[in-house]
């Protein structure tokens, strides 16, 4: 399925708000976790971070993931270097997603590999995503998924490939992007899906509920001053505020707000099937 296939599917509304709830019970059963996947130059390391830990699970003679490895393949499309690397992956380490094996017989290299904690949630992510496509056009990627774990995570791999060599994914919309670039922005975009009931937008405006800053700060953990902050543009864009003064009533977001997400939840959606298809293609070419 092509992107503006999938945006404009008329499924496809209850499909974000399908992957929306999935998302954000894995925030509430792991804040860590989600966190990994909410920003946008987070998202990116820790799919590489994966990705290349299973490359050196399948692939033979593949190092795998060391820090080093990952800088190499982020540096033309990110910019970060590799001491942020390596200690973003000692983080990960911390939070045991990832378990460093200095038995390697060059421990320069500084390897590790995946955790069955981060596993988990891989497949949790990948598959939530499959069933979301699989609503729209009635399909079994996730029933295929499931049976055979390597086909799921070799399929994220390639996702991840197409995902870096795509110039609209590496390219958030300005309505996007500051969200974006948050620890929760992403999570915080799914939470305001979730509540979406409709799409009908009286002069361009879809209302949702009463939800207050002080709310939203207690649902992500993080403080009110850093709401405001990262909503403060997308209100002086007139891309969401509330029905009355003072941030009180309901909260409404713009029509063109919601495009924007949805266009870009499709990018993705086309890369995890793409992915998949040529995967599963490639195994039965063998």
């Amino acid at each position: 399925m092509r992107r503006c296939e999938i945006a404009n599917h008329p499924q496809f509304f209850s499909a974000e708000k399908q992957i929306a709830v999935v998302l954000l019970d894995v925030q509430t059963a792991n804040p860590r976790m989600a966190r990994l996947l909410a920003s946008y130059r987070k998202w990116l390391v820790t799919h590489a971070c994966f990705a290349l830990s299973m490359r050196g699970r399948f692939a033979p003679g593949d190092i795998g993931l060391t820090p080093g490895r990952l800088h190499e393949v982020l540096r033309p499309h990110v910019k970060v270097n590799r001491n942020t690397l390596s200690l973003y992956m000692s983080e990960l380490a911390a939070y045991g997603f990832l378990n460093w094996l200095d038995d390697r017989e060059d421990a320069r290299l500084h390897p590790a590999t995946t955790t069955e904690l981060a596993e988990t949630g891989m497949q949790l992510w990948c598959r939530g995503h499959l069933r979301c496509l699989d609503l729209l056009d009635g399909g079994n990627r996730d029933e295929v998924a499931g049976e055979d774990t390597d086909i799921l995570f070799r399929a994220q791999s390639r996702m991840l490939e197409l995902i870096l060599n795509d110039h609209e994914w590496l390219n958030p919309p300005p309505s996007m992007a500051h969200f974006l670039s948050s620890d929760v922005g992403g999570l915080l975009l799914h939470y305001l899906i979730s509540k979406l009931t409709t799409l009908e937008a009286p002069e361009g405006r879809i209302r949702l509920e009463p939800i207050s800053i002080a709310a939203l700060a207690e649902r992500f953990l993080i403080s009110v001053s850093n709401v405001k902050r990262m909503i403060h543009k997308a209100e002086l864009d007139g891309l969401l505020g509330w029905e009355h003064p003072r941030r009180r009533g309901c909260l409404w977001v713009t029509s063109d707000f919601v495009r924007d997400h949805f266009r870009r939840q499709a990018v993705k959606f086309e890369m995890v099937d793409r992915a998949l298809r040529e995967t599963v293609a490639a195994d039965a070419g063998r």
